[in-house]
Parts: C-alpha cells; structure tokens; sequence
C-alpha cells in the first residue's frame, strides 16, 4: 500500500469480503490482506528472491518521494549470472538462441500444412473483455452479442462467403462454426477470431479447438513459456 484510502474508498479484498458477507460466503473471504500476500512471498519464486513482509513493513517500496524517485536497476545489479544486462545467454546457446534469431513459425505460409490450410488464424484482443472475464455480462453481449471471424473480402469471395453466412473454421485438430464478418482490414489470408469467448458462445466447437499445446522450449528456461496462438493454420468453408 502507497497510501491510505481516500474518503469512502476501499480495497478489492474488503470490497470482496463485503460482497461475500452479504451472500451468505463471508468463511472463505475472511482472510487480511497480509496473509494473502504471504503464499507469493513465500512461493520461492527467482523474481522474489530476498523479498520478505518483514522487509517490506521496515522498508516500504512507498518511502520513495518525489525528491529522491524510484529507478529501476539503478545500481546495475541484475539477476542474472553475471549481474549484468546479459544480451549473450548461455543458458540458450544449446538451443541457437543465445543471441536474438527469427525461427518461423511452426504453422505458417511456408509449412507444408499450408496446402491443406491456407489461412492463418490469428486472435486479436477485444474490446469487450479482458481475455475471458466480462463475456458474460448482459449490456456488453448488446454491443458485442457473439463470436465471428473477420476475413477479408477476397478471400471469402473465393470460398463463396458472404457477409453473415454461418461458417466453419477447422483444421486437422477441431473446428469452430460462427459467423463471417468482412473486414478489409484484415490482411489476405489471415482470419481473426476475437480471443475471450467462451465455448457455450460458439454455435460448435471453439478457437482454442484449433490452436496447439506446444511449446518452445527456450521460453521455459528464461521465463514462462506459453502456447502458440498466432500462428496456427486453418481452412474456413461455409456451414451447411
């Protein structure tokens, strides 16, 4: 906490507490805000090494004024081996990354799937939602009421697609049917599926029906890795 609340305000967690009080929940909110922190600071997780409640109570990060302002790594210690901005890994020299280097995209235009799927499917972030959360909210579903993909014109002139057509979008993992929506804002053979929805939202299937669960494992060794969700290939056909 920088500050204390200002006039009526309050924090998420009593916020979350009252709310749960009132519906009847109150025994699995009842907790402070000290004893919520206390299972990251105690996860022994890298990024929190030397962090302690203790510390933080005698030395708030808030003690920082205007006069004398907070900057990051001023001391120019890093956690990394050397303790410097390391732009050589080591770590990452068995795999050929240990200086930046552009790898393509395990689906893409070149890949010998793109014969069968020619399209790559990307998901745009919305702004409706905040990934999945709000997707559920009447007066936000009266502004964005489903989920459709965008393609270009082009594209869907080719697939006999119109404006509106009930479409599926598939690939050798799963398929997703929704709506077409043309966009030339959208480049020649790419599709676009808002990410956030739900899958009761789709009339079959789902986006993430079509992605894929692996991984780089690179990424695991300097951060947390994560799925491929921009490049993936697929076909878009109209739904019978």
């Amino acid at each position: 906490r920088v500050i204390e609340p200002y006039y009526e305000s309050k924090s998420d967690v009593e916020i979350i507490s009252a709310l749960a009080q009132k519906m009847g929940l109150g025994q699995y909110f009842d907790i402070s805000e000290e004893k919520l922190v206390e299972p990251f600071i105690d996860s022994k997780h890298p990024s929190l090494a030397g962090i302690s409640l203790e510390g933080l109570r005698e030395v708030p990060y808030a003690s920082n004024s205007f006069e004398e302002p907070f900057v990051a790594w001023q001391e120019g210690k890093f956690f990394t081996k050397s303790g410097r901005i390391e732009f050589y890994s080591e770590k990452l020299a068995p795999m050929g990354e240990a200086l930046p280097v552009f790898k393509p995209p395990k689906e893409g235009r070149e890949s010998p799937q793109a014969r069968k799927y020619p399209l790559v499917f990307v998901q745009r972030h919305s702004n409706f939602r905040v990934h999945s959360m709000y997707a559920n909210i009447p007066w936000l579903l009266e502004l964005n009421p489903e989920p459709v993909v965008e393609m270009n014109p082009s594209d869907a002139g080719q697939r006999g697609i119109t404006e509106g057509d009930m479409v599926l979008v598939y690939n050798d993992r799963g398929k997703a049917k929704l709506k077409a929506r043309l966009n030339e804002g959208v480049k020649t053979g790419v599709v676009d599926i808002a990410q956030g929805w739900w899958f009761h939202q789709f009339a079959e299937g789902g986006f993430n029906c079509l992605t894929y669960e692996d991984r780089n494992p690179a990424q695991e060794l300097v951060y947390e890795a994560n799925s491929g969700f921009n490049d993936v290939l697929v076909e878009v056909e109209r739904a019978n």
